[in-house]
């Protein structure tokens, strides 16, 4: 008698499964660009931030949790909101509680996101009272296409 055929290895399954699977989002941020960033950041102190999506802008969500993943990284402590605002930013901008109170990270992050474009120059600083001394926020305004 014939013998049965050899049972399939266990990886066959798990590659066809992986074919099956929807590819990841493409991210907004090139590999250049993130280790661009990622360099910047190294081995400089880390601070605090939250990072404020604009409500309604996939690509401003997006680009928060790339921006996110390489800060956290580098040691900082992200919190990310969102914000609704009257007119959609067209460019991120910097919040802090008064230009008399700047946190020191600032002048370390500030100059990383210039070096890869993400925000320009001079960069837009924002003061809010409401928010408490030392405080550092980003609008993470979103990206148009071909950013």
């Amino acid at each position: 008698p014939a013998s049965p055929p050899a049972p399939a290895s266990r990886e066959t399954p798990a590659a066809e499964d992986r074919k099956e699977a929807p590819a990841p989002a493409p991210g907004l941020l090139s590999a250049e660009r993130l280790e661009a960033l990622r360099n910047a950041l190294a081995g400089k102190p880390p601070g605090e931030i939250t990072l404020v999506t604009v409500f309604g802008q996939p690509t401003s969500v997006q680009l928060a949790g790339e921006l996110r993943t390489i800060l956290v990284q580098a040691g900082w402590k992200v919190e990310t909101i969102q914000g609704v605002f009257p007119r959609t930013p067209q460019e991120s901008s910097l919040v802090v509680h008064s230009r008399d109170s700047l946190p020191p990270t600032m002048s370390t992050l500030s100059a990383a996101l210039a070096g890869v474009d993400l925000v320009s120059l001079p960069i837009n600083v924002i003061t809010n009272p409401d928010r408490p001394p030392g405080y550092l926020g980003l609008i993470v305004a979103p990206l148009s296409p071909g950013s």
